[in-house]
């Protein structure tokens, strides 16, 4: 799993390419349940990118979780990804 990781840093940093964030090991990870609503995030929250000024790029998308799949109480999901714009 880190071997392409590694990889792919390896790649940019020989051609020279921009990357906003290189490989630091860890991200941040929280989640929490309230009620029957579950919340989580990996890596920066908007607010945060914002606040240590990154460029960045939002979009949301709607699923049905369904992990493992042969549960029978599926749920609907949503989801927000954020992205530095470079």
């Amino acid at each position: 799993m880190f071997a392409g990781i590694w990889a792919r840093i390896a790649g940019m940093n020989l051609f020279e390419f921009s990357a906003v964030k290189t490989f630091s090991g860890t991200i941040a990870i929280f989640a929490t349940v309230l009620g029957e609503t579950s919340f989580g995030v990996a890596g920066l929250t908007k607010h945060v990118a914002n606040k240590d000024g990154f460029e960045i790029v939002t979009g949301m998308f709607a699923d049905v979780y369904k992990h493992p799949g042969t549960l029978s109480d599926t749920h609907k999901q949503m989801g927000k990804l954020i992205s530095a714009r470079e």
